[in-house]
């Protein structure tokens, strides 16, 4: 385990969503506003994703095939719930979204994926739960 790189998951991740706070993230954000929130939320979305790939590697589980295939094999290793595990898939969609179909990215796509972020912080507490022997 590469505990290095996990620590530096937790301090983007800290980061991004302090800075995310800063801004204004509803339907009457500005347009700087909205680049900016796409982009905290595509860096949030993506350590996400490594944070769970970390943790996979750690409880030596199947390798996913995808970045959805992530909290799939999470799930069905107990570490998350069936819910969270959907949420946390269909915020995957969306970091694909912002990344390879950014032109179809809109404000309530922001909103609604802002509404939704409790799962990734659950998801981080239950990561640190897992990582807590090895991190000390």
């Amino acid at each position: 385990m590469n505990k290095d790189r996990i620590l530096k998951i937790y301090s983007d991740l800290d980061r991004f969503f302090f800075d995310l706070k800063e801004i204004k993230s509803d339907e009457k954000m500005e347009l700087v506003d909205f680049y900016a929130s796409s982009m905290l939320l595509f860096s949030i979305l993506q350590r996400t994703i490594d944070l769970g790939e970390e943790l996979i590697l750690e409880l030596n589980l199947n390798l996913p095939d995808s970045h959805r295939d992530v909290f799939e094999t999470l799930a069905k290793a107990k570490i998350i719930t069936k819910e969270e595990n959907e949420k946390l898939k269909n915020m995957v969609s969306f970091r694909n979204l912002i990344a390879h179909q950014y032109y179809e990215f809109e404000k309530k796509d922001i909103v609604k994926i802002c509404k939704d972020l409790n799962v990734i912080t659950n998801f981080v507490e239950k990561s640190k739960k897992q990582f807590k022997k090895v991190l000390k």
